[in-house]
């Protein structure tokens, strides 16, 4: 039997296959479609991310310390991001979008540190609520 051998793209190319920059997009649906709605949030993901205070990228935690490998160095505080993943929808159709600190803070109406701070006293309300059930 034989098997149909197709040409596969590497990773790579597929990836960066039809791509386009942000300011790209904008120029293309900015003349008509100004709002979207969203249809779902990957709620799989963290809300936010620990980065670094100079290139905002996301550092590691390392042995109780954090690291940032694009300056390649440490982070004695990291700042606090939103990243979140979103399916939004307008009359062209659907996608999933990537939203990180600015653009989710303006969705939400809240900086990320009074959402860590609620939700933790959520999970401490929830927890009180176990103890006593």
């Amino acid at each position: 039997m034989m098997h149909n051998q197709r040409n596969i793209e590497p990773n790579e190319k597929i990836l960066f296959k039809n791509r386009k920059t942000i300011s790209e997009l904008f120029r293309i649906v900015s003349y008509a479609y100004k709002y979207v709605m969203v249809l779902s949030i990957d709620m799989n993901r963290d809300l936010y991310y620990k980065s670094c205070v100079v290139c905002y990228r996301k550092s590691v935690d390392i042995e109780s310390k954090f690291y940032c490998a694009n300056c390649s160095k440490d982070v004695d505080y990291p700042k606090l991001m939103y990243i979140l993943k979103v399916l939004a929808s307008n009359e062209t159709g659907s996608a999933w979008f990537v939203l990180f600190d600015k653009m989710v803070e303006k969705v939400i109406g809240h900086d990320i540190e009074i959402v860590v701070e609620l939700n933790l006293k959520v999970r401490f309300i929830v927890m009180d609520w176990r103890k006593i059930l």
